[in-house]
């Protein structure tokens, strides 16, 4: 799944020959990755109003722009957040889930599925892991957790990109009837 995401320009790694799998994934690998993943595009308009992504990034950074367009396709990245800092794994799913959900309004059976170490995570988050867990791309351990404070490693993230972009493609999103 790595090696696929790397041949397709998804993914890199931190150096030309080195991907570090069980390194940690920080807000900027984060971000960049979901944004070339699935292909989100920066809304110029917007850009040209001066609705301007204020965050810790440079605006010089290479990961700014990145930033930039993934809040203006809704994603919730903090605008506080240090880009050098570790993801963890729940944070990384709920920006996988808006992602996914940027690519239209998919049919999913939602079954409340427990989380036993998920009672101190937000409501948005914990919506995004159960529709996560329903399309089947992020699993529990077998002792039902998940781990939502850890960090998320780079080959975690990796899989998980790889996972949903194929979910997107294979599965067509329900039309929105107006």
């Amino acid at each position: 799944k790595i090696n696929a995401l790397q041949a397709s320009g998804v993914i890199n790694g931190i150096t030309h020959d080195l991907f570090a799998p069980k390194s940690n994934m920080t807000y900027s690998q984060g971000v960049r990755l979901l944004v070339k993943a699935f292909n989100l595009k920066m809304d110029t308009k917007q850009l040209s109003n001066g609705n301007y992504y204020i965050t810790k990034a440079a605006d010089k950074a290479s990961y700014s722009l990145a930033f930039l367009i993934a809040q203006q396709n809704g994603l919730s990245v903090d605008k506080m957040v240090n880009p050098k800092d570790t993801m963890t794994r729940a944070q990384f799913a709920h920006l996988v889930h808006q992602a996914l959900m940027t690519k239209g309004n998919f049919p999913v059976t939602l079954m409340f599925i427990n989380i036993s170490d998920g009672e101190k995570l937000s409501p948005d988050v914990s919506n995004s892991l159960q529709a996560l867990l329903n399309m089947r791309l992020i699993a529990l351990s077998d002792d039902g957790k998940f781990r939502p404070n850890e960090a998320i490693t780079r080959s975690e993230a990796a899989v998980l990109i790889y996972d949903a972009t194929e979910f997107v493609k294979k599965i067509v999103p329900v039309k929105e009837v107006v």
